[in-house]
């Protein structure tokens, strides 16, 4: 098994609250699995607007994106929508979709052309769920790829 298969077992049902705000969130397990597996120093994680993010849409995980290119990109290369993604990928959600109305964030597992089934959270703790590539604004992909490797 890899470090991402052994991570994504570890955070499967679990409830994560990093920030303590609003209950377990989407934000929660980027936050988590960035610091915890790719080795993000916590503290660039410490809100969605980090580093510029998202103006229109203060708050709300599509900042990850918006912001990206002050800050994440010592661990991260961004791809956009059309890129086929990998597992260990960070795929983001743009606010105003019908399937992520405020915006999301989720953990690539595998790519299925027009969707991704991913390690997710919210609604309820991480589990594994398919969502649609429909508002998809990108991915991020770790740097290192080492954890991914059997």
């Amino acid at each position: 098994m890899s470090r991402f298969s052994d991570y994504l077992a570890s955070v499967d049902g679990v409830a994560l609250d990093v920030d303590g705000n609003y209950g377990p969130q989407c934000w929660d397990l980027w936050s988590h699995y960035a610091s915890n597996l790719i080795g993000v120093d916590p503290w660039w994680l410490t809100g969605t607007n980090s580093g510029g993010g998202c103006n229109s849409h203060s708050g709300y995980t599509c900042g990850i994106w918006y912001g990206f290119g002050g800050n994440l990109n010592r661990w991260f290369t961004a791809y956009g929508p059309d890129a086929a993604a990998q597992p260990g990928d960070v795929a983001i959600w743009d606010y105003g979709y019908p399937n992520t109305p405020y915006s999301h964030v989720a953990i690539v597992v595998e790519d299925r052309g027009g969707s991704l089934y991913t390690m997710t959270q919210n609604p309820g703790e991480c589990h594994y769920g398919q969502i649609t590539k429909n508002g998809l604004l990108g991915y991020l992909r770790p740097d290192d790829q080492s954890f991914f490797g059997v």
